[in-house]
């Protein structure tokens, strides 16, 4: 039980330090892009080239990415609960 609940521990780390990754790379990406789209708009004569913001694609990406971790957090608590300790400990010592 007590492993369990140190993975759930780590779990929720790992999640507080994707969100604060989330939080400091999506103000840069979508800076980034204002950027683009600023000098595209600058370079293209008489505004031919129009260059709209992905907002779509960005809450997109972000959201796939949040699932995959969930998905993959799950699984790894599943196998958690699943193996047996002293077994795995008696694996080790031999």
């Amino acid at each position: 039980f007590q492993l369990y609940t140190t993975f759930i521990y780590q779990s929720l780390c790992l999640t507080q330090q994707i969100i604060k990754t989330l939080m400091i790379g999506l103000p840069i990406s979508l800076t980034l892009i204002y950027l683009l789209i600023e000098v595209s708009k600058l370079n293209s004569k008489k505004n031919a080239l129009i260059m709209l913001f992905p907002t779509k694609y960005l809450i997109l990406a972000t959201l796939c990415v949040l699932v995959i971790i969930l998905i993959v957090m799950r699984y790894s608590v599943k196998k958690i609960k699943n193996t047996n300790i002293i077994e795995s400990i008696k694996n080790e010592n031999i």
